[in-house]
């Protein structure tokens, strides 16, 4: 009894190893068509995706690892590993994700040795003095990289969408985003017009700073010859000569006073008593926009 009992339980897992291993080779081959896709897309905007290698984790990661993605604006991006999660999520084309996963470990962006002047609106909004280049940006970080990992996580429920963000690096601080979107459309009937129509129930974004805010302001003082303490005077009074003409509420002068001063955390929130499509919110009087849109900063 033992022996048959053996027996069947070696064929049975001889059968699910060539199960799982069929399986993967499907999967495999999928994988290539749908990556090879993905490239002529962005070939055709330009830009260029190389993979060194790619795979399953069964039943639940596809992965890709060694990722390359070089475009004409002289911003190329490495990632060492991107994690894809569940399966079934990916190559469910129909739906939106109920819950997807996207880890991008160890992702690099690296800085050009540009030097540019400010854009045009920083210029109009008068600025551009704390403005500084790529290569500017390369000196006072003393690296030549943009580097961290970043967590998505996008959750659907009938017609809602929550969209979960998270970045972090060790040169560059800490940043959280959370949207919640409602009467969003399946994804054949994603559209410009459909995208629009979407409604904004809830945003919230973080930021934790390890100290780069102060190495920019003290580089940006360094450059213009004048202390550091005086340079923040200085941002601080055109803030509050800007936020005072365009009737901005009192609080927003005062989180962004307390965040150049002294704070390393910056909160930014908007909830609207009721949600609105991305539609209304282009529409609104800027004079009352921050409060129909239930806007916040800490």
């Amino acid at each position: 009894m033992m022996q048959r009992l053996m027996t069947f339980l070696f064929w049975f897992s001889l059968l699910l190893a060539f199960l799982f291993g069929g399986i993967k080779a499907i999967l495999d081959r999928g994988t290539d068509y749908f990556l090879r896709d993905i490239q002529q897309q962005l070939q055709n905007q330009q830009i260029h995706l190389q993979v060194e290698k790619l795979g399953f984790s069964l039943p639940s990661y596809f992965t890709l690892k060694q990722v390359q993605l070089e475009n004409n604006y002289h911003w190329p991006l490495s990632i060492e590993q991107i994690n894809i999660g569940s399966l079934l999520e990916i190559f469910n084309i129909k739906k939106l994700p109920q819950n997807l996963n996207i880890n991008l470990q160890n992702s690099r962006l690296k800085i050009p040795e540009q030097h540019v002047t400010a854009p045009f609106i920083i210029k109009a909004l008068g600025y551009d003095a704390y403005f500084i280049s790529p290569a500017e940006l390369k000196q006072f970080t003393a690296t030549s990289h943009i580097q961290g990992d970043l967590h998505l996580q996008l959750k659907a429920k009938e017609q809602q969408l929550t969209l979960t963000a998270q970045f972090n690096s060790q040169d560059w601080g800490q940043w959280q985003l959370h949207i919640k979107l409602e009467q969003v459309a399946d994804l054949p009937n994603w559209s410009k017009e459909t995208l629009m129509q979407a409604q904004l129930a809830y945003l919230q974004m973080d930021y934790q700073d390890n100290g780069w805010v102060n190495r920019w302001l003290s580089f940006v003082a360094h450059r213009q010859g004048i202390l550091l303490s005086e340079l923040k005077s200085q941002f601080i009074q055109q803030l509050q000569n800007d936020l005072t003409r365009s009737a901005a509420p009192a609080f927003i002068f005062n989180a962004l006073q307390d965040f150049i001063q002294q704070t390393d955390q910056l909160t930014i929130k908007l909830q609207p008593p009721i949600p609105l499509s991305l539609q209304q919110i282009s529409q609104i009087d800027p004079n009352v926009m921050a409060q129909q849109l239930g806007f916040s900063i800490q």
